[in-house]
């Protein structure tokens, strides 16, 4: 009599509340941007400052560094940080100070890149050289694999206006970069960024991006990069939209299903789980040698 009535208790079903409705919805579409992001190879996130872009950046690093194809080796991340800030705010994975060694670990599934130059000009360089390398090796995995993509590669970068501005794909690097942009997606090379405002971007990156997550935007010319993306009736429907977000608040949208592809997500204040621990270079015993990207 006793085990029938602790039976008919753990049959009965506690109802879901709205917030836990609310929860689950948001898991649900943070798993579609990732998806998103892994089908496209980039997501631009775009947003004034102190609005959240960067914690919206550490959420969905965080979702991608939980899921089970990074535990399987299929991610390979590296967040690449010219603010000096995620060093003390972000989970406990390794970071690098990039200007006390040149030398980038590649045994690290996820990798925090402490930039620190003041020049943008070196910050550039360095992510250059680091997505020639990807570029080269996974190019050589490929084709051990007979076509197929054994590890994805994934490249954060803050304020990435500073590498990927207005003038970003011109000159010798701009061209490499315009081809990481429009094929490395078949390679499975992604780029995930932030920025301050889409007038700073280059227009061939954004023309070539399909999915953006958008929260308050400012001045005219925002306005009118985002008319230049769509129909004008949809944009005047997105602009409306981005008019009533608050803080944390973005709308993910999808350039090309702007209607059926969209929604907002909310995204609460990061809470870091330990903090990034600085990686200890191990002194090499034999002969090395590394590509140097001239």
């Amino acid at each position: 009599m006793v085990e029938e009535q602790i039976e008919e208790k753990i049959a009965i079903e506690i109802p879901e509340t709205e917030e836990t409705k609310s929860q689950e919805m948001g898991e649900e579409l943070l798993n579609k941007i990732v998806q998103c992001l892994v089908s496209n190879g980039k997501l631009i996130i775009v947003a004034i400052n102190g609005h959240g872009k960067s914690n919206a950046m550490k959420h969905i690093l965080r979702f991608l560094i939980n899921s089970q194809e990074y535990k399987n080796g299929r991610y390979r991340i590296r967040i690449t940080d010219t603010t000096d800030v995620w060093r003390w705010s972000y989970d406990s994975i390794p970071f690098i100070d990039i200007t006390k060694t040149q030398k980038v670990p590649s045994e690290e599934k996820a990798l925090l890149l402490d930039l620190g130059f003041s020049d943008s000009d070196a910050n550039t360089r360095i992510i250059e050289n680091l997505l020639r390398y990807d570029w080269i090796e996974q190019r050589e995995n490929i084709n051990k694999n007979q076509g197929q993509i054994q590890t994805y590669r994934i490249t954060a970068i803050e304020e990435m206006q500073n590498v990927l501005g207005s003038y970003g794909l011109n000159g010798k690097s701009g061209k490499f970069f315009l081809k990481v942009v429009s094929e490395g997606r078949n390679l499975g090379i992604f780029i995930l960024g932030t920025s301050q405002r889409f007038a700073d971007l280059s227009t061939k990156f954004v023309e070539r991006t399909r999915y953006f997550l958008l929260g308050a935007v400012s001045g005219s010319n925002d306005i009118q990069k985002i008319k230049a993306m769509m129909f004008s009736d949809q944009a005047r429907k997105v602009i409306d939209c981005l008019l009533g977000l608050k803080r944390g608040e973005f709308l993910f949208l999808d350039k090309e299903r702007p209607e059926e592809g969209s929604f907002i997500i909310y995204f609460p204040l990061f809470n870091p789980i330990g903090k990034p621990w600085e990686y200890n270079e191990k002194v090499p015993t034999k002969i090395e040698a590394r590509r140097a990207f001239l």
